[in-house]
């Protein structure tokens, strides 16, 4: 996704080594050795909210690490559905972002990493398709997406809609949840907004140095106390409706794990919105 999930304390890391550890084992099995590097902490925590939400448990196996020396560790099985559904969207959305980062003028980085994963993100495409999942339709809610950043009336509810579209298929589709609870399609519309804005704030800078589209520029223009202060109240709104989403989902396990990696992703907006602060208070 989008790389901002990171476990907060080091129990929370070892409650998500079987998802991760499960992930890597498919992307190793399946695909080139360097796809590994894909089983990150967001495609794991939506792993762990995919065995959260399943009534019977994922089944675990041991997998060996790559890494020389690191002990075997039980894992969520790499042939589990919900596993290799995971690992073909985290390559379905790594080659998204390529696609953003080639339109926001980074194109050696976009070029480079598209010749080391192209192979694997078109196979995952096919897969995605016969599977059910509308990779078409998927495209063009970013394409719509990108149509609304060119639409000067936009404001940032609007310009978080793709993403929050988006992230309501793919949670719908990971956890097989075509009839999912409103709860489960609400979490993933919250989680979609967040991580909209939280990636805006974190780009607010490289964009304006580049002169790219950014969703918080839009929002707010140059940056003034006034201005922060509207994007402070914008973010708490969202990063609570986010939290209190979280905790009403109908979780049968991981509940700690998963709730304290969330709270760990939204205390990330308060460290963007303090360096936007100091920019206004320096124009």
């Amino acid at each position: 996704m989008f790389g901002y999930f990171e476990p907060a304390d080091r129990a929370t890391r070892r409650a998500m080594f079987p998802a991760q550890c499960g992930l890597c084992r498919r992307f190793g099995t399946e695909f080139r050795l360097r796809t590994r590097l894909m089983a990150g902490y967001d495609a794991s925590l939506l792993l762990l909210v995919c065995d959260g939400l399943a009534e019977v448990a994922a089944p675990r196996a041991k997998v060996a690490c790559p890494i020389p020396l690191a002990p075997k560790r039980m894992a969520i099985a790499a042939d589990w559905p919900a596993t290799e559904a995971v690992a073909k969207l985290q390559l379905f959305l790594a080659g998204q972002k390529i696609e953003d980062d080639r339109r926001d003028r980074e194109r050696l980085r976009s070029h480079l990493a598209w010749r080391a994963y192209s192979r694997e993100i078109e196979a995952a495409e096919r897969w995605l398709v016969a599977a059910g999942f509308d990779v078409t339709e998927a495209k063009a809610l970013l394409e719509r997406q990108r149509e609304r950043e060119a639409d000067l009336t936009a404001d940032l509810d609007a310009l978080a809609e793709g993403s929050a579209e988006l992230m309501d298929r793919v949670v719908v589709f990971a956890t097989a949840t075509e009839a999912a609870s409103h709860q489960i399609r609400r979490f993933a519309r919250a989680l979609g907004r967040l991580l909209y804005l939280i990636d805006a704030l974190d780009d607010w800078a490289d964009d304006r140095r580049r002169g790219s589209f950014n969703a918080v520029a839009r929002a707010i223009g140059e940056p003034t106390p006034a201005s922060v202060a509207f994007l402070v109240t914008i973010v708490e709104c969202w990063s609570a409706e986010l939290v209190s989403e979280l905790q009403g989902l109908p979780l049968r396990r991981h509940r700690e794990a998963i709730e304290a990696t969330v709270r760990a992703f939204v205390a990330r907006a308060p460290r963007y919105l303090t360096a936007l602060a100091e920019a206004a208070n320096h124009r």
